[in-house]
């Protein structure tokens, strides 16, 4: 039994031939580098519109967690007067970010997010989210007891494009402009 196996093995490293080294070809070594370099091509640009996505669902949810913690400051009428800023106004606590000395400015590595209410009846949030190929905003005025306007630019790119005809369904008002 011993014999068979050690002669089967002799017999596959002896198909290189006399006096030749066993290993591949450069044909062969081209043709895998090619497949990978195809199969990368292919990957890259979904991966990257992947991780696009995922940074304007954060976005979202943020905007989202502010126009319900405007919602609720309207409701139990605890905006002063004198206004309030976005740090103060924010219910659910924000994480990746940091909010800058203005207390209105949240800004992250992604986007800047501006959240402000200059007085107990009007609140507004606004949005940028500007990279090498993807440029939109969303910017959202509050009137306590009036409309909501709603309005998603962007500067003509695919993503900017696509997101904010997305949201053309949630009310927002979609519009191409240079920022």
């Amino acid at each position: 039994m011993r014999n068979v196996f050690l002669k089967g093995f002799r017999s596959q490293r002896g198909l290189a031939g006399k006096g030749r080294v066993a290993g591949f070809t450069l044909i062969e070594l081209l043709v895998v580098v090619l497949i990978i370099g195809i199969l990368s091509s292919i990957a890259l640009p979904q991966y990257t519109k992947a991780v696009e996505k995922a940074r304007s669902v954060e976005l979202l949810s943020m905007v989202n967690a502010a126009e319900k913690s405007i919602t609720m400051a309207f409701l139990a009428e605890s905006i002063p007067a004198s206004g309030m800023t976005g740090k103060d106004l924010m219910l659910l606590g924000l994480s990746g970010g940091e909010w800058q000395d203005d207390n209105k400015t949240y800004m992250t590595d992604n986007f800047e997010f501006i959240l402000h209410c200059p007085n107990s009846t009007t609140c507004y949030i606004e949005t940028y989210r500007n990279s090498a190929d993807n440029a939109w905003s969303l910017s959202i005025d509050y009137n306590k007891g009036g409309a909501v306007t709603k309005k998603c630019i962007t500067q003509v790119t695919g993503t900017g494009k696509t997101i904010c005809r997305g949201l053309e369904s949630s009310g927002y008002t979609y519009m191409d402009t240079e920022m």
